[in-house]
């Protein structure tokens, strides 16, 4: 990039080019890789393959969760005043921000109703939204949307959860069985991390519980997580840059959810508004 440019302007061209892509393609990727090790599991569901799939999920798990991290900081952000383009805070987020109680602690958020109201949903629905989905209640998606990540992505992110993450984002320090290391731990895979709070026993194991369950709850998070995101995505493009979306062929700009590659979210949205 020039650099006589300004930061604002290339921020300025890019900022909608993002999140269209983010949308209709890289937001796509963490539940892509999700089914992926799904299937190479499913062809042979042994034992020494589940435990390579279960740290897998775990790490799209934790993936999914700094992705939420980023994307609310740089809309509260946004909606505060403190930036003028969501872009310049995903570039700049750094996953140590990831843990989701504080981030809400910082942001003064108590409620999934607070975070909906803290990001303005409501003004981010166009009046001509039923015009072009009738069948879909955005307001809906998106409260259930808010309460998901509020009560269950802030819930089962842990703290030593996030040590575990960063000990497999880096390919270091995790085992197929922490029974091998010591007698009490399940034999299931897990972190090895420093004790700092016990000089005598220096070392702590975190296993990873890898029953069906368990696997089919981590894959449902990664996937509600993405299409979450990809939706709110959308709504911000539709409200922000209509003119951009109007003038790549998506008129009316709410029709962004008829392309073929955002098939999953509509389906999405309209189970959201199906469910009781």
């Amino acid at each position: 990039m020039n650099s006589q440019i300004s930061r604002e302007s290339v921020h300025e061209r890019i900022d909608p080019q993002w999140f269209y892509d983010y949308a209709t393609f890289s937001g796509m990727f963490r539940h892509y890789a999700a089914k992926s090790l799904e299937v190479e599991f499913q062809r042979d569901a042994n034992d020494f393959h589940r435990r390579l799939y279960l740290i897998g999920l775990y790490r799209e798990e934790y993936s999914a969760y700094e992705d939420i991290g980023a994307f609310l900081s740089a809309f509260l952000r946004w909606i505060k005043g403190t930036i003028d383009f969501p872009i310049s805070e995903i570039l700049s987020y750094k996953p140590s921000k990831v843990v989701l109680s504080k981030f809400f602690e910082n942001f003064s958020i108590c409620s999934s109703n607070q975070l909906y109201t803290a990001l303005d949903f409501d003004s981010w629905i166009t009046p001509h939204w039923n015009d072009s989905h009738p069948e879909i209640n955005i307001e809906k998606v998106l409260h259930k949307s808010c309460e998901f990540i509020f009560n269950d992505c802030h819930k089962n992110q842990r703290k030593y959860g996030i040590r575990a993450y960063n000990k497999i984002k880096h390919g270091l320090l995790f085992v197929p069985s922490g029974n091998k290391y010591k007698s009490e731990s399940p034999d299931a895979p897990a972190m090895i991390f420093n004790n700092e709070l016990n000089a005598s026993d220096p070392y702590i194991l975190w296993a990873i519980t890898m029953d069906d369950n368990n696997l089919a709850q981590k894959t449902r998070v990664i996937e509600f997580v993405q299409k979450t995101l990809r939706v709110f995505a959308s709504l911000y493009l539709i409200h922000r840059y209509p003119d951009y979306l109007v003038k790549i062929g998506i008129e009316p700009p709410e029709k962004i959810f008829n392309l073929p590659t955002m098939s999953s979210c509509k389906r999405f949205m309209k189970e959201i508004t199906l469910k009781e």
